[in-house]
Order: C-alpha cells, then structure tokens, then sequence
C-alpha cells in the first residue's frame, strides 16, 4: 500500500543541511518536523509505504489536473497540519479543497487547529469560515473523519454546525504520539549549570526579555531557532534576520551566534536525540517543547495564543502563560510552581484516542497489533539518518565556512531545475528509493 504524505520530506531521507534550507523542506518552520515525524512513525510498515508530497498542493505543482494520477498511484493521501484555519493559510485551503472533491481515495487530515488569541474559547467566527466549511465539507463527502488539534478547534467547528465523532474528533499533536504509549520525563536536578535548550521566535517584548535574561544566567545554555531564515544564517552565517533586536538573537554578533551557543535540527530525530541530553527546555516555541517532552525532557512552554493553549490543554503539557512571567524572576522560579510529569497523565487514554481515530479512516498502523509496542521495525532506519543539529559559523575556519556556503549554493540551482523541469510530480511517480530501503530492511531483519 503506498500513502502519500503532506511532508516536505521524510524521515527516511538524507537530505544535506544546504538541500534541506533550499528546497525549503520543512514548510518554513523545522516544528512541521516534529508532527510529521509522529505521523511517519505511526503509520509506517511491512504493508504501507509512506511518501512524501514535497509540499506540491501547497506549492501550486499538484493541482486538479493530477487527481487522477494520485487515485491510481496511491491507497490514501494523509495531510498533518498545524493552525490550518488561519487567514495566511486559506489560499492553500481552497486548493486542497478542490483537490479532495476529485479524489476517489481517503484523504485523511490529522492534527488541524485555528489560530485564535489566547482567551477565546473557539465559539467564534471568522472572514474565512465559509472556506473552512467547503474543507470540511469536501473531506465529509470523502468519506473521512477529520482530526483537529484540541478543544477551542473542536468548538470552532461545531459552531459552525458540524458534529463532533461524525465529521471531526479531536485528537491533538501527532508529534506527541511519535513513541506512542511511552511517555515518560525524566527526574532532573536543575541549576545555572545546567544544560538547558531555549526556543523562541521574535515575540512580544515580554517574551524576548525573558528569554534573553534566561540566556544570561544560564551560561550551558542552546538556544534552538527554526525559522528558515534562521536555519540560513546558522548555516552559512548570512543574511542577517530582517528584524532588528538587542535581546533576541539576529545576526552573527548576537551573543549566542558569537559564542557558538546555536543549535539548528536538520531533521526529527537528530533533533530528539539532542533534546534527551539537555536537563531542561524553555521557551516560547510549541513544538521546540513537544519535541523534548517526547524525548523525556522536562519542558515548560510559555503559552501566547489559543493555538498553544489548546495544546497545552489537551495534553497536559507543563507551561505558563506570557502574562504569568511578571511573577517570576528566573526560570528557578517557574520550576518551583510546575508539574513536569503532567504530560504522563492520562497520555494513555490520549493515544487509544489517537488510534481509533485512525482505525477510522481505515488506515493501519504500527501498533494495531501492540497497543504497548515500544521498539518499531523502522526505528534502525531512522537512527541511521539521524543526524545532530547544525553548529555556528562561529567557531570555523574560513575553508569550512566556504564549503558550506559552495553546499548550499549547489543544492539551491539543483532545487531551481527540479522546479523549473516540474520534477517534483515525476519523483511522485518514480518514488522507489525509500520503497527499495524499506523492502531491503524488511527482508532482512
């Protein structure tokens, strides 16, 4: 059975770090990794072969014309998303609208939210409900039922009129099933010598003066960026970020640019696997805390919106609020009144949720055969293309510097061509190299 995926990539591909900013194959933000990665491992095995799109619908390279293509190549076409229903978005909405009302396959969505501030309860409307009502609509008469992220999405929904357990479900991240009914953080003793990671975006002053004071007093600190922009200037040291900040860092001569205290995941696993030795992560960025909550981390997330509130809600996920961080002094503080282990509670509950959700849409996966199963076929695989996040240009000489800006620049003209010649939709009907790893795998383990 081969499914086609919604991914810019796949955790079963190598791409270089120059590849991975070039053809800008984590959708703007590495977060799209982290669902996507839970969604990849739950569903991948000996009978599914999971592909990725490279983010064609979006793109404008998979249109209506294609239809007919993806019913005879593929069993299902699965879409993770994040805060789908928001206005930057709907352009992108309408076409996978039109797209699904031509498909003849199931073409299941899981993990969709509403961008809402951070004290709306989801009862609302908004300019483009009537967009979001053709999707879900479109999805209904496929014949699937659609997952959004939590609660607030739940009730925007249904405010529009559609029933919860006959057109959605709620179900939350993706990324938070990954392991599936593992989950357990581990009991760390945190000081200011502690190995700590902060993620963050260019938020509220509020926001940044913490973050920034956080940097300060914890000198064993990483601070983990994941807009592209910032993949870039990690990488190869330029262009600066656009926006001017003493406090968040934006250019080389920022203090964790300049003291090689950034670090930039180039994929999912790499990304957990740096998270497992770190004692604690902090900061503002929903899935830079997701990622290190399944790798075992304790985690507290600064809450900004109803988009992360949700989320927080649904699974428990230890945080606070942007107003909370005027009661505090330090993130010693913060620590004194959480609840790292509140992610484990009722997670169990959470993921049957999860995949019954999926039993729905008649798709497998893993662990329909082990509810518990913790080590999965696939897992040799992933940890062989795992690969550690990115240092600074910082510490390296100027030949290593000049290898990696000749990297990019090579994968930035190859992306070029692919577009131009409209590869993409030939690598949708020549996909074997992940097939044949996988088959070869299979065989023989």
């Amino acid at each position: 059975m081969k499914i086609l995926v919604r991914s810019g990539t796949s955790p079963l591909m190598n791409f270089t770090p120059g590849q991975l900013i070039a053809r800008n194959a984590f959708g703007g933000n590495l977060g799209n990794l982290a669902y996507q990665f839970g969604v990849y491992r739950t569903l991948i095995n000996k009978e599914t072969e999971l592909l990725p799109d490279y983010y064609s619908v979006d793109r404008g390279r998979i249109t209506l014309k294609d239809a007919e293509m993806i019913n005879k190549k593929y069993s299902a076409y699965i879409c993770p998303m994040a805060n789908g229903f928001r206005e930057g978005f709907i352009n992108h909405l309408i076409k996978y609208t039109s797209l699904i009302e031509n498909l003849e396959i199931p073409f299941v969505v899981a993990g969709i939210g509403v961008s809402t501030d951070i004290k709306s309860d989801g009862y609302e409307n908004f300019p483009f409900d009537e967009h979001v009502t053709n999707f879900i609509n479109a999805i209904r008469d496929n014949g699937t039922i659609i997952g959004v992220r939590g609660r607030i999405t739940g009730n925007y929904l249904s405010n529009l009129g559609f029933k919860e357990k006959k057109d959605f479900m709620v179900i939350g991240c993706p990324a938070m099933f990954s392991f599936g009914n593992h989950l357990k953080i581990r009991d760390t003793k945190i000081t200011k010598e502690s190995l700590i990671s902060i993620n963050s975006g260019l938020y509220s002053s509020k926001i940044n003066n913490f973050i920034f004071k956080t940097m300060q007093e914890f000198s064993n600190y990483y601070f983990i960026p994941q807009w592209r922009s910032e993949l870039r200037l990690t990488y190869i040291g330029r262009p600066n970020l656009k926006q001017k900040s003493e406090v968040y860092p934006v250019d080389l001569e920022s203090p964790a640019y300049k003291n090689n205290r950034v670090r930039a995941p180039i994929n999912a696993q790499g990304w957990i696997d740096f998270l497992k030795k770190v004692d604690l992560s902090f900061g503002a960025r929903l899935h830079g805390n997701i990622m290190a909550t399944i790798a075992g981390t304790p985690s507290i997330m600064i809450v900004k919106d109803g988009r992360m509130r949700e989320l927080a809600d649904f699974h428990r996920l230890t945080n606070i609020t942007e107003n909370e961080l005027i009661e505090f002094d330090s993130v010693l503080d913060i620590i004194e009144n959480v609840d790292f282990n509140s992610p484990e509670k009722g997670h169990t509950d959470r993921f049957n949720n999860y995949l019954k959700f999926w039993k729905k849409n008649k798709i497998k996966t893993a662990y329909d055969e082990d509810f518990n199963l913790k080590k999965l076929p696939i897992d040799d695989l992933l940890r062989k293309n795992s690969s550690l996040p990115i240092e600074t240009t910082s510490k390296l000489k100027k030949e290593e510097v000049k290898e990696r800006v000749k990297e990019f620049k090579i994968a930035k003209n190859s992306w070029k061509v692919e577009i131009n010649e409209n590869n993409e939709i030939k690598n949708l009907l020549s996909q074997n190299n992940i097939y044949n790893k996988l088959l070869n795998y299979f065989k023989f383990n």
